[in-house]
């Protein structure tokens, strides 16, 4: 199996894992895939995200999913650069309501409010941070990003934690 083969077999399992956390934790929601929702589900995507949920009060919110296999370090990886000069990352581009980081592993699920994530990254955020090559796949894109801690989103951003589809306290110490 190749990278992107990988990469798209872990992103089908954690969109699933996802959309079955928020039924689960959220039961009067609604969600739907954006590619899925539209004939232009595709731009959607790009544009704003990749899952649309109506909530109880049938206000629509786009979410952005991460997914990762594991999370060794206690990071996330907040993208500058898609293509390194050729491709501003998502946290330029990507203008959705929620961003949903999920770790299959761990069955880590952060919850963050994009525009407040935005907000933090684009003042002091992500500059006291050094921007890294993506490492995870092996992929032409010269993708690259800075790897903030969790325990530092939380308390400068914070987020919904979720740890095996219940809600949870997030660690004090770092992992």
């Amino acid at each position: 199996m190749n990278a992107f083969d990988k990469a798209s077999e872990v992103e089908k399992r954690g969109t699933l894992a996802v959309m079955e956390l928020i039924k689960a934790q959220f039961p009067r929601w609604r969600v739907a895939r954006t590619w899925e929702a539209t004939e232009r589900g595709k731009a959607l995507q790009t544009q704003f995200g990749d899952l649309f949920i109506w909530t109880e009060k049938e206000i629509l919110q786009v979410a952005e999913l991460k997914i990762e296999q594991v999370n060794r370090h206690g990071n996330a990886f907040l993208e500058t650069w898609s293509n390194f000069l050729k491709k501003p990352g998502w946290m330029f581009s990507c203008n959705c309501d929620l961003l949903i980081y999920h770790f299959l592993d761990h069955k880590e699920t952060f919850i963050f409010e994009m525009p407040k994530l935005k907000e933090w990254f684009h003042g002091s955020g992500y500059r006291r941070f050094d921007q890294k090559c993506q490492q995870a796949y092996d992929q032409k894109n010269d993708t690259r990003g800075v790897c903030v801690p969790f325990a530092v989103l939380r308390d400068e951003v914070g987020f919904r934690y979720f740890r095996d589809d219940q809600p949870a306290t997030f660690p004090r110490s770092a992992k």
